[in-house]
């Protein structure tokens, strides 16, 4: 997988839907992001590709590790990527459980596309990475 698009940011998907994973692989290509798909959390981090990712798109609620464990995880390593909240659930608790977890990034499914790109926009730029 080339990194030559948008300064090789590469995005990490993380998501056990894969309608979701591929949607918002197709949406990050078009506008000349790099993506990878992972299908878990556990996959996510068996990869060997942790250092490469830019910024982390995933799910709260999965199957195994949750996105909130995976961002507990990662967020003992230095430089770790910032990392957008995706959830499916109506109520307030993910969000608050997102923003206790120093995230400020949360979005409802189904996904705005505009939406996920402003914030994935605002969260490498918040993150120097842009």
């Amino acid at each position: 997988m080339a990194n030559s698009r948008r300064g090789a940011q590469l995005i990490a998907i993380v998501d056990d839907d894969p309608l979701i994973r591929e949607a918002v692989e197709g949406l990050l290509r078009s506008i000349d992001y790099d993506a990878a798909t992972f299908a878990s959390a556990e996959e996510y981090l068996a990869s060997g590709r942790r250092r490469e990712m830019s910024c982390i798109v995933t799910d709260i609620q999965m199957h195994g590790l949750s996105g909130l464990e995976l961002q507990a995880m990662l967020s003992t390593e230095p430089n770790s990527p910032p990392i957008i909240f995706l959830t499916g659930l109506p109520q307030e608790d993910p969000r608050r459980r997102a923003a206790e977890a120093h995230s400020p990034y949360c979005l409802a499914k189904p996904l705005v596309p505009d939406e996920l790109v402003r914030c994935i926009a605002k969260a490498l730029a918040e993150a120097g990475r842009t």
